[in-house]
């Protein structure tokens, strides 16, 4: 029997392990004098609240959310390219400057001349500023890596299929810059562009996107 690892087991445990090291290698580049920790905040401090918004490419393809039906020829269906929106609400705490984590929840949809393709999911989130001390330019430069659950529907609009549906794993990942607004009572206001790759895997069904968009987000700290 071959041993199969689902992609639900393992991106919680890779979220950890990589929030570990994340947080774990500055402390020893601190000894060489790096990564200064305990200097006061410079960029980011604080609860992180962000909305982020934007247009989805994306696209389905599986079978209905039924054993008699997974993996029968006769019912397996596939989108084509798909066009829509998408958005997410996050809520992090900015540990670092180089590093926020926290939780992100949210979903899209868009459709074709045949089909509907709709998602949504949650889970945890990690940004990581990996430039800010190597290169004071881009220090605003993020890489984003979400991991949760998901779930992904396809409808058709024509026709007598029963599409696809299935709900298990989600992961993403993407990069986004930020730029600073301005700094209201204490806190601050900044504006990303962002692109993303999101994916939901499970056994019957699964969607792949790229999302193009823009995040708001209010930091509570200067």
């Amino acid at each position: 029997m071959a041993l199969t690892i689902r992609p639900l087991i393992v991106l919680p445990f890779a979220a950890s392990l990589l929030a570990g090291v994340l947080v774990s290698e500055p402390a020893s580049a601190q000894d060489r004098g790096a990564f200064p920790l305990d200097k006061p905040a410079a960029r980011r401090s604080g609860l992180v609240i962000g909305l982020s918004l934007g247009t989805s490419v994306m696209a389905g393809s599986g079978y209905p959310n039924s054993a008699t039906r997974m993996q029968d020829p006769r019912y397996y269906a596939a989108s084509g390219v798909v066009v829509g929106t998408s958005s997410t609400l996050t809520i992090m705490g900015a540990l670092t400057d180089y590093l926020n984590f926290g939780f992100w929840g949210g979903g899209g949809g868009g459709e074709n001349n045949d089909w509907k393709l709709s998602s949504a999911g949650g889970g945890v989130r990690v940004e990581v500023f990996p430039l800010f001390y190597l290169v004071p330019k881009l220090r605003d430069l993020g890489i984003s890596g979400q991991f949760g659950v998901g779930s992904a529907k396809m409808e058709a609009k024509h026709g007598a299929s029963e599409g696809g549906e299935g709900v298990q794993s989600f992961v993403g990942g993407g990069a986004f810059y930020e730029f600073r607004l301005f700094n209201p009572f204490g806190t601050h206001f900044t504006l990303a562009p962002t692109v993303e790759y999101q994916a939901i895997f499970s056994d019957p069904f699964e969607s792949h996107g790229v999302v193009a968009g823009v995040r708001l987000a209010l930091y509570g700290g200067p």
